[in-house]
């Protein structure tokens, strides 16, 4: 059996990596892994966000719409000549 079966034989998998690769290279990789998770982790969050956010939105235009809509009735049901009726709307 070589020296690495004996040494190794027992340890867990972190520290046969330690081991195997040197302190440097399995800490460059175990930062590789955790960077890489975490930034897709993240960048799901963001999507899920800005799914909601287009919602939401869209949801906002066409509530701004009918608001705008119902405004320019009650200003030209209150308006008491035709140029004050033509200021009600505006250019589209």
């Amino acid at each position: 059996m070589s020296d690495y079966g004996k040494i190794a034989n027992g340890m867990p998998w972190w520290l046969k990596a330690i081991y195997t690769l040197g302190i440097p290279s399995a800490l460059a990789t175990y930062l590789v892994y955790f960077l890489v998770t975490t930034v897709i982790g993240n960048q799901r969050k963001m999507e899920e966000n800005l799914n909601l956010l287009s919602a939401d939105y869209a949801y906002t235009v066409k509530s701004m719409q009918k608001l705008e809509f119902l405004m320019e009735r009650i200003c030209s049901n209150i308006a008491k000549n035709q140029q004050e009726r033509n200021n009600c709307f505006q250019q589209r």
